[in-house]
């Protein structure tokens, strides 16, 4: 039973003045309608931008090297 249906059919039994339960039937018959899959969209080559790898973009110096090492040291991590 479709949405659609389950109005069309809770819309005569309001309007004949129907009871309580036989609404309640009615949502229970209610199934899920059915969810279009999202499409993935073409890929594009001239819209992607090369990056590069993470090593290539940040270059760590000696002294950045050398000040990470020793607070890895410090707390014991580094043996």
């Amino acid at each position: 039973m479709t949405r659609k249906e389950l109005y069309m059919d809770l819309y005569a039994l309001v309007d004949s003045h129907a009871k309580v339960e036989k609404i309640f039937a009615l949502f229970s018959k209610l199934s899920p309608e059915p969810k279009l899959r999202p499409q993935v969209p073409k890929y594009d080559s001239r819209k992607v931008r090369r990056v590069g790898t993470f090593e290539q973009r940040i270059q760590i110096t000696d002294e950045q090297r050398a000040a990470a090492r020793a607070i890895i040291a410090e707390l014991g991590l580094l043996t």
